[in-house]
């Protein structure tokens, strides 16, 4: 039996053990096991686990040692007896039961898929061996008082740790290219040829020593992790890869060209790596296959650094990590220097850290904090509870609808264990029920909640034993919870007070714990609700805000080549499309997360070299600005003659290199880390580089274009949104494009997609929580309505009387909503601090965001209102309209 299956058993066990008498326990649990073990043979591991825990609610009615649960009777025929009259109850109320199966599904649904991607969002990268030892070597560097936390390692730190840490035995590095092309020759001459959008990789050979995948679902198909990467132009394919390169055949000893120019063989094929890694991998190369395509000076440096190249170790035992990182500092400082390692250090980032703190990276560009996971929590718990008191609420009010049943009950010998048992047991039919209706919502809405959730899942949901295990406590716990003070409240009633139905002051005690709830029911509903809808306008603020520059209507295609004449030529060649406005060429585009990026550093000509800032290089043509529309502040742009002496800079690093005004700027030199010093031609506005965030980026731009990668295309708007417009224009590029580069794969992307990747996180979460307080509201709302149809139904009397007495319909209606208007007050009274508090510290995570107001409590409190209001009108009303004879007869 497997570990999770165990843990299935195990607690029911417990739960067992915790209520059955012990003369019973040992032969039950015998019983029990060898049962479950036929099962299991006969029927499976689903359909086992499920009749066991079956199985244990029955011992736990029948042989408890708890007084509330025993049964004197036949467990058996006691069981169908609570089964008849539950299932005849549970039909003669059906808007109780409607309202009931409607708030436990969803909230069932919810909770059950807001545990499981919690649970995932938690197993990042656990399933290693030494996942808890596992650390990656960051870098942390004061830059002009500024700390800035990256990824890469300087080249030769890795060997050199290796070397000098005596007691360190395990560490890997790697270097991740992410986009490559894939040419395999065929055995007829001709060529197939692939461009993967991500996925290579290439790592030191003891990779798989020290992420071996252990404890999930990869297998080896072919090859070994001892030997696949240890001889350079080494490849390990994963399974869907393979697939796609070698279909039907052993693709072992096959061979394949990586950007027309790395020629390596497949020694090993994996099943795919999960979802929930940090490693995107499918291409995963030996890393000794690049040493030698390596500059001697990038090998030696101990300044050049790239974010695409990690060092992870795995902390040896007994050793504690600050120990490691004093090591590692030692021996940068011996190699890097004394003042240059002052700026920058090599701390080490536990394994688990990598997923969920966004100041690094990490190869998937995907991040889930700590503090969203805890939001997550609370808001699984907060609707457990809203579930929880719905379902309180309306088993109140339908219990004292039935009183003189379970008073004739006692009257006749019904002992209060027997009572309580009959509400339990109906209230486990209510939640089994809605918890298969949870399931077949979940399995049917499956692909949505994977793209918003941002999780992958094969085979039913249900066929996780993390899922079943959820179900299960989530269906115990509401038993229990939800169930016991309505079947307590009805049990403790003396039979004559019952039966002559003197209940007002129980209703009164009631209806004061009910207003509790439905206090704390209003109180999470506005929360939610207020909070969805900060999020709400933060988003659309992202949204509208200005950037700086032009992003929609653009497409980004990379160049393999950047000779001056072909260029040249292709720009024409587009532009005689009428629905191509602009073509202009650059080292990267001006934003988005996938985008190249190089920094420098710069100084005015006069300054001494300590005064040096560091900012990005970029190169771009004289239609640059132009076709991004970036506002050139001062000076002229590049002309298309200039052979690098020329430099325009943004006003943010204007400002850091201390000039004044632009009169000062424009003209004077500065060093950029080129040959020849550069002049000042113009300074642009400052423009969103990064996520909104963070603050505007320090740039300086050149025209090199031996350093143009990329060809940025502006299309007519009515060409994107026309479909046959689009293809044309797309065949017209991709035409010319491969015209140009017959050897190359066309591949484009519209910029606007690109930078959306920034605020992936926050899309995320906007729709959990606009889905959120929509099931919220519906869950509130029906709660409500059942209590106040309950409420108004005992009203019948007291509002007829009224109104024979003269009494108005705006006079009934007042008398019946002042009660919630002071509850929803109340509730909006504890809601503004909360969510104002909690939306400030959640906001401070971005630069560019909105404030707080006033406003944005008024518009969700008067939405809850309405809900509540249009329900408490509407049973008031058909009240007023019954004939008072009726009512006060009836009363």
């Amino acid at each position: 039996m497997s570990r999770s299956r165990n843990t299935i058993v195990r607690i029911a066990n417990k739960l067992l053990s915790s209520v059955l008498s012990d003369k019973y326990l040992e032969e039950f649990l015998g019983d029990l096991r060898e049962i479950h073990e036929d099962r299991e043979k006969s029927r499976g591991r689903f359909l086992s686990n499920i009749a066991y825990w079956i199985d244990a609610i029955h011992l736990i009615f029948g042989f408890s040692s708890i007084p509330v649960f025993q049964l004197k009777q036949n467990p058996t025929i006691m069981f169908k007896h609570y089964f008849t009259v539950a299932r005849r109850n549970l039909l003669s109320n059906k808007l109780n039961t409607f309202i009931n199966l409607v708030g436990l599904s969803l909230g069932i649904a919810f909770t059950i898929t807001i545990s499981y991607i919690i649970y995932y969002e938690l197993e990042y990268d656990k399933f290693h061996s030494h996942s808890d030892q596992i650390y990656r070597v960051v870098r942390v560097s004061q830059v002009e008082g500024e700390t800035e936390y990256r990824t890469g390692t300087a080249w030769p730190l890795s060997p050199k740790i290796a070397d000098e840490i005596a007691r360190l035995d395990d560490m890997t590095y790697m270097t991740y290219w992410g986009g490559a092309r894939i040419d395999i020759a065929n055995s007829d001459g001709t060529t197939n040829s692939f461009q993967e959008k991500r996925g290579c990789a290439f790592v030191s050979e003891s990779f798989f020593e020290i992420f071996d995948f252990k404890n999930s679902d990869v297998k080896w198909l072919y090859g070994s992790p001892e030997t696949a990467l240890m001889n350079p132009n080494s490849v390990v394919l994963t399974e869907s890869i393979a697939q796609k390169y070698f279909p039907g055949v052993s693709p072992l000893g096959k061979s394949l060209t990586i950007n027309q120019g790395l020629e390596v063989f497949v020694t090993g094929v994996i099943s795919d790596l999960p979802s929930n890694t940090n490693f995107p991998f499918t291409l995963i190369n030996s890393y000794s296959t690049l040493i030698p395509h390596f500059p001697d000076w990038v090998m030696e440096s101990w300044v050049s650094v790239s974010d695409s190249h990690q060092t992870y170790i795995v902390l040896p035992e007994g050793m504690q990590k600050e120990e490691l990182e004093e090591q590692i500092a030692i021996i940068h400082k011996k190699y890097a220097g004394e003042e240059f390692a002052k700026m920058r250090t090599y701390p080490l980032q536990p394994l688990s850290g990598v997923h969920r703190d966004s100041r690094f990276g990490n190869y998937q560009h995907k991040f889930t904090s700590v503090k969203n996971i805890m939001i997550l929590g609370l808001v699984g718990a907060f609707l457990l509870i809203m579930v929880c008191i719905n379902f309180v609420n309306i088993s109140i009010a339908g219990s004292v609808s039935r009183s003189k049943e379970f008073g004739l009950r006692k009257a006749v010998g019904g002992s209060k264990r027997q009572i309580v048992s009959q509400l339990l047991f109906e209230t486990f039919i209510l939640i089994i029920t809605g918890a298969a209706i949870a399931l077949a919502t979940i399995e049917s809405i499956k692909p949505e909640l994977q793209n918003l959730f941002n999780f992958h899942f094969d085979g039913p949901f249900i066929s996780n034993n993390i899922v079943l295990l959820l179900i299960l406590l989530v269906i115990v716990f509401l038993t229990f919870i939800a169930g016991m003070y309505p079947a307590w409240f009805q049990a403790r009633s003396a039979p004559s007070v019952t039966i002559k139905q003197r209940i007002s002051s129980r209703i009164g005690k009631s209806l004061k714990l009910s207003n509790a709830l439905v206090l704390v029911q209003f109180t999470i509903t506005l929360v939610l609700v207020t909070s969805t809808f900060i999020v709400l306008q933060q988003i659309r603020f992202f949204r509208s805000a200005d950037l700086g520059f032009e992003k929609e209507a653009i497409l980004n295609i990379g160049i393999p080549e950047n000779k001056t004449t072909s260029l040249s030529a292709l720009r024409n060649q587009l532009l005689q499309d009428a629905s191509v406005v602009s073509v202009s060429y650059s080292s990267t585009i001006p934003s988005g997360l996938y985008r190249g990026r190089g920094y420098m550093d710069i100084k005015r000509k006069e300054s001494p070299k300590e005064e040096s800032i560091v900012y990005e290089y970029q190169s771009i043509d004289e239609n640059y600005l132009d076709l991004y529309h970036i506002k050139l502040l001062a000076g002229h742009t590049i002309p298309s003659t200039d052979t690098s002496r020329s430099v325009i800079i943004t006003k943010t690093l204007m400002k850091k290199l201390g000039y004044l005004n632009f009169e000062e700027c424009i003209g004077s030199q500065a060093d950029i880390g080129l040959k020849e010093l550069c002049t000042v031609v113009g300074v642009i506005d400052d423009y969103y580089d990064n996520s909104l965030r963070k603050g505007y980026g320090k740039i300086a731009m050149v025209h090199d274009p031996e350093a143009f990668s990329v060809l940025n295309v502006k299309l007519e708007s009515s060409a994107v949104s026309d479909e046959v417009l689009f293809n044309k224009s797309i065949h017209h590029i991709e035409k010319n494009w491969e015209a140009t580069f017959p050897d190359a794969l066309f591949h484009y992307e519209f910029l606007d997609q690109n930078i959306a990747a920034f605020y992936q996180e926050e899309a995320r979460f906007y729709k959990i929580f606009q889905y959120l307080s929509v099931i919220v509201l519906v869950i509130g709302s029906m709660g409500i309505y059942g209590l106040i149809t309950f409420i108004i139904n005992k009203k019948f009397g007291e509002i007829a009387i009224r109104k024979v007495l003269g009494a108005s319909k705006f006079d009934i209606l007042q008398i019946i909503l002042k009660n919630y208007l002071i509850l929803m007050m109340v509730a909006l009274i504890i809601t503004i601090p909360v969510v104002f508090l909690s939306m400030e510290k959640w906001l401070e995570n971005y630069q560019y965001h909105i404030e707080v107001e006033w406003w944005f409590f008024t518009i969700p409190t008067m939405l809850v209102l309405i809900v509540t209001s249009v329900s408490l009108i509407n049973n008031t009303l058909r009240a007023i309209k019954l004939n008072p004879t009726i009512a006060i007869k009836h009363e």
